[in-house]
């Protein structure tokens, strides 16, 4: 099932999703096309979990590396956030998980990077009062920064469905919040 689409320097086509392994449950799927269709590589992951582990989101850096976002049941933990670098042949460069601090499931629906090919994270990680929206930055080689949550006035279920950071270097997420009184 494809869920997220992205062009690199060549004009290659990069599809990433899920796709239902042997004995693995549902995992990511990434798949390089060239620009005449014919199939590049294609990269699979199983999680920790070998359960279902779904990519959202995709993009190309300015380094030429595929990007892929979403989430993954862990060794021990439910849903992570999970983030993937691959080079340009479809070898896995790193796998970043975010486990959030309430421990439940939490899910990547957006990426973007900066000029200096820093990762954004847009999501929603688990609370004792529903989900927050979480934010993720990571280095260029995949290692956390720092995250962000947003509860919102509610304490319902709120979640960042898109990120993109401006010409400045400031963060934007936007996405969706439970209102007071209305049911989540």
């Amino acid at each position: 099932e494809p869920k997220a689409i992205a062009v690199d320097f060549f004009d290659n086509v990069v599809v990433t999703g899920a796709s239902t392994g042997s004995g693995s449950g549902i995992d990511f799927a990434t798949v390089m096309y060239a620009p005449d269709g014919t199939e590049q590589w294609v990269s699979r992951y199983d999680g920790p979990g070998h359960m279902n582990d779904t990519a959202m989101a995709i993009l190309v850096d300015g380094l030429g590396r595929a990007i892929v976002a979403g989430y993954s049941i862990g060794d021990g933990t439910s849903n992570d956030i999970l983030v993937l670098a691959y080079d340009l042949s479809g070898a896995q460069l790193f796998e970043t998980r975010f486990d959030g601090p309430a421990g439940g499931d939490d899910y990547a629906y957006s990426i973007a990077t900066d000029a200096s090919n820093f990762i954004y994270v847009a999501g929603m990680t688990a609370a004792a009062d529903g989900a927050d929206l979480a934010a993720l930055k990571l280095d260029p080689y995949g290692a956390i920064l720092w995250s962000r949550t947003y509860d919102g006035p509610a304490d319902g279920y709120d979640r960042g469905l898109k990120v993109r950071v401006d010409s400045s270097g400031n963060v934007n997420v936007s996405g969706r919040s439970t209102a007071p009184g209305s049911i989540s």
